[in-house]
């Protein structure tokens, strides 16, 4: 991992600078940028809020207007019908109707046997048309219409022959006969009645208006002439459904105006289509006679919802019963969530949202939410009552499309923003530029005579000592050359002591800086001690040489290696004087006659053979005596005993004993002479020896001068590391 301390000076130095100038620059442009950059975003804020605030509040007038809206149009249908049902001619039709209904076979004098045939008549229409067109709107499922025809009586047989099976008009189109071709009096009240009922259906836009009998619950009237035509809501095949509903809660208000509104729900004789129904009792003066029921389209509730008047491309308003189903078809998604869709496939057109959830749970409000699409709209909801039954009626416009000023405005601060870090930036480079310009002019004055004096610094390490410094300057960095210049010729110096020193020549003068100079004062020490040594040794080699091995080394003057180099010197002297003292002691003795004395002393290597030598020499000397002195003892025995018998003998013999003592001086004599020769033959061997000692101090005296060298170089070595010290703090 690279650290501050491996860079070198100049970068260094760059960095520094630059950041000296980055830093405040930095800070001045983040400070101008976020100022700048605040003010768009509050100004951005409270634009979105005031956008969000404005839009909700479009949003929620549009769902007021649409409430009022669908408010005043169930109020209209429910007028309507009230109208409807009070109408005189209405109410006589309705009277006339119940009887007529009754007696259309009679009328038309169909038997039995004509009922069976026409039932199989009816039915191929059933099976064959209403089926077909069964299918065609439900993907192919078929009706459970068999079932639904079985529960028919006769007389729903007969009218439904003769007024659906029998109409010319196609299917959808039955509406359009105003009578069937019959005498019966149903068909002449039909064709009275028919004509002016229809007019008022297609003028208010009505699906069907169909008339019931309250006693039966026959629908003893109907506009369009569906399968439910003439049949029982109280016991037929469709009296369970939301139309049965109808009537059963309007059939059993005993009140005039009561009018009940049944929510959608699919209806099988309008092919599952979504229908929804209104009711209200027709009363012939007090007696209650029959109800009208209309059916209500879906299309005028889809007329006022569709309206989209200020939403923009993605807001709609709709409907949502309390089955999560559409009550009204959706602008964006008609495929899936349009009224009839919604009930054919209610898992994907339910609509299950949070602000579904809040209408239809009686509360109003808005808030942004994620539609049934699964974008995320701006929603304003409330519920509405229809005939008892909430329904949640929402307007909503997608997010993205409501902010789309916000969107534009952010491109635009954007922009501004791009723009002003565009200035910014050319600003920033610029400094930079400038500030580099002039972090690399005073970094180079700074750092290049650095790094002069690094790379000498190194040189002089590594031992190169001709090393100069040209730069000079009046500032801390001239200051810093100049003490570098005399560093190097201070190294210099002592180079050229060590010098001498190689040479042995101890005659040059180190001379110190100043009292903190230790470099140079224990250079000074050195030369003083190997001085003082060099006299030491000179001083026991001259007495060595003149005989004297008495003499010793002061070993007070000196400290460790050369203190144990005279102590060594000292025990070297010790151990060549003992054994020459100690022959010498023997060899006196042996000079006085005492031929007992011995070499005791315990010696090595040449000391030991010399020792022996002596020993024997000694004592070979003893025995030699010992045997001429027996020898003098007999001739003086033989003398005697020669004397008492022979005078010449006596001559003889005297001169015998002169011949002897001749002898005997003689042999001391050699006996001098060999002691004298073994004396000089140790003492040559001893100066040999200690000459060869001497050779060998020496040496090691060398190889403590150099070992004295090399602490010269460590000297000079920290001197080095000193110097990259000043460096590094430069």
């Amino acid at each position: 991992m690279l650290r501050l301390s491996d860079i070198k000076m100049k970068p260094k130095l760059t960095i520094l600078f630059l950041l000296v100038g980055i830093i405040p620059l930095a800070a001045a442009v983040w400070i101008s940028y976020s100022k700048a950059d605040g003010a768009l975003r509050d100004a951005e804020q409270q634009a979105a809020a005031s956008l969000e605030a404005q839009t909700f509040a479009q949003l929620e007038a549009v769902r007021e207007i649409k409430r009022s809206a669908i408010e005043r149009h169930f109020q209209k249908i429910s007028n309507q019908i009230i109208t409807f049902s009070e109408d005189q001619m209405v109410v006589d039709a309705m009277r006339q109707f119940k009887d007529f209904f009754r007696d259309f076979r009679a009328d038309n004098e169909i038997t039995d046997e004509m009922v069976e045939r026409i039932r199989k008549e009816l039915l191929t229409y059933y099976t064959s048309e209403f089926t077909i067109e069964y299918k065609k709107q439900n993907s192919g499922r078929a009706p459970n219409a068999e079932a639904a025809f079985e529960q028919l009586d006769d007389d729903s047989v007969a009218l439904q022959a003769f007024y659906i099976e029998a109409n010319v008009n196609p299917l959808g189109s039955k509406h359009l006969l105003d009578r069937a071709d019959d005498d019966s009096r149903y068909s002449v009240l039909h064709g009275k009645v028919h004509p002016v009922i229809r007019s008022y259906l297609e003028k208010f836009g009505y699906y069907d208006i169909v008339l019931v009998d309250a006693e039966t619950g026959d629908i003893v009237y109907s506009v369009f002439k569906e399968v439910d035509f003439s049949t029982s809501l109280i016991d037929g095949p469709y009296a369970r459904t939301n139309f049965g509903r109808a009537f059963e809660k309007a059939n059993a208000s005993p009140y005039k105006d009561t009018v009940v509104l049944i929510d959608y729900a699919p209806y099988t004789p309008s092919y599952e289509a979504p229908a929804s129904f209104i009711a209200s009792s027709i009363f012939d003066g007090s007696k209650k006679i029959g109800v009208a029921i209309f059916q209500i389209p879906i299309s005028r509730l889809n007329k006022i919802m569709a309206d989209r008047s200020g939403m923009g491309r993605s807001g709609e308003t709709y409907l949502v019963g309390p089955d999560n189903l559409m009550r009204s078809d959706s602008y964006l998604d008609p495929k899936n969530h349009s009224v009839v869709a919604s009930f054919k496939n209610s898992r994907n057109g339910s609509v299950d949202t949070d602000a579904t959830a809040a209408a239809l749970a009686g509360k109003t409000g808005k808030e942004i939410i994620i539609n049934y699409n699964g974008n995320p709209v701006l929603s304003a909801y409330t519920p509405v009552d229809i005939g008892g039954t909430t329904w949640a009626l929402l307007a909503e416009i997608d997010e993205a499309e409501a902010f789309a000023p916000i969107k534009k405005m952010e491109i635009s601060s954007a922009l501004a923003t791009r723009a002003l870090l565009i200035r910014i930036g050319l600003v920033v480079v610029i400094s930079l530029i400038a500030i580099l310009a002039v972090a690399l002019g005073v970094a180079g004055t700074i750092a290049n005579p650095l790094g002069k004096m690094v790379r000498s610094s190194i040189k002089i390490a590594e031992g190169d000592i001709e090393q100069t410094m040209d730069y000079r300057s009046g500032d801390e960095i001239g200051v810093l050359a100049d003490s570098f210049r005399k560093l190097i010729d201070y190294i210099k110096g002592l180079a050229g002591a060590a010098e001498a020193l190689n040479r042995n020549d101890l005659s040059y003068e180190v001379t110190p800086q100043s009292e903190r100079d230790v470099l140079s004062r224990n250079f000074i020490g050195i030369s003083q001690s190997m001085h003082g040594l060099v006299d030491e040794m000179k001083s026991l080699i001259t007495s060595a040489r003149g005989g004297d091995l008495n003499q010793r080394g002061n070993t007070a003057g000196f400290e460790g290696v050369y203190a144990d180099l005279i102590g060594g010197m000292n025990e070297m002297l010790d151990e060549v004087s003992n054994p020459i003292n100690e022959a010498a002691d023997v060899l006196l003795k042996v000079a006085d006659g005492d031929l007992t004395a011995r070499v005791e002393g315990e010696y090595q290597g040449e000391y030991s053979k010399i020792k022996d030598a002596l020993n024997k020499a000694v004592k070979n000397l003893d025995q030699g005596l010992l045997q001429v002195d027996l020898a003098a003892e007999q001739v003086t025995s033989a003398s005697g005993q020669i004397n008492a018998g022979s005078q010449t003998l006596s001559q003889s013999t005297s001169e015998l004993a002169g011949s002897l003592e001749e002898v005997a001086s003689s042999l001391q004599e050699m006996s001098a002479t060999t002691r004298q020769n073994t004396a000089n033959a140790k003492e040559a061997r001893s100066i040999s020896d200690s000459a060869r000692e001497s050779a060998g101090k020496g040496a090691e005296s060398i190889n403590q001068l150099s070992e004295a060298i090399d602490k010269i170089k460590t000297s000079s070595d920290k001197t080095a590391k000193i110097v990259k010290t000043i460096n590094q703090i430069a």
